[in-house]
């Protein structure tokens, strides 16, 4: 399989360029939500352009079921109540590979009754089940980022 590796300077001018089409396109989050781990830090930057100080994290694992022998998605971490009841929301990810993730943070997020929630993702794979409403890039390529082990 392909890999794509980004060093800080071009993930943190992603991130910044991403911000950009936050704010370009009018929508002004009130609550950033970061997907941990990887949307930590593009979420950190997008939140300084933003200059939003709502910034928070929450946490989806896939583990694997042994009896069962299937990947299961499982959601880690308590948002606290009403943090996005009537707030506009802005989930943050590094990416959206299988899309699952977002998918379940933004049901678990609607239950709140925000006024709206959008995604924001440095890179889409093109098999992913949930389109993001800001992207910078479309890949198929393994994308090893500058925080992870490689």
């Amino acid at each position: 399989m392909e890999k794509q590796f980004y060093n800080w300077k071009a993930t943190d001018s992603l991130s910044r360029q991403l911000a950009w089409k936050v704010i370009n396109s009018k929508f002004r989050p009130q609550i950033l939500v970061a997907v941990i781990r990887g949307g930590l830090f593009p979420a950190l930057i997008i939140s300084h352009e933003l200059d939003n100080k709502e910034l928070y994290a929450v946490k989806c694992i896939h583990y694997k079921d042994l009896k069962h022998q299937k990947a299961e998605l499982v959601f880690q971490q308590d948002i606290p109540k009403k943090l996005c009841t009537g707030k506009r929301v802005l989930v943050i990810d590094e990416v959206a590979d299988s899309g699952e993730s977002l998918e379940l943070i933004k049901k678990i997020l609607k239950r709140q009754k925000p006024k709206s929630i959008k995604t924001a993702v440095l890179h889409k794979k093109p098999g992913s089940m949930h389109k993001p409403d800001y992207f910078m890039e479309e890949t198929s390529a393994w994308i090893v980022y500058p925080w992870e082990k490689q």
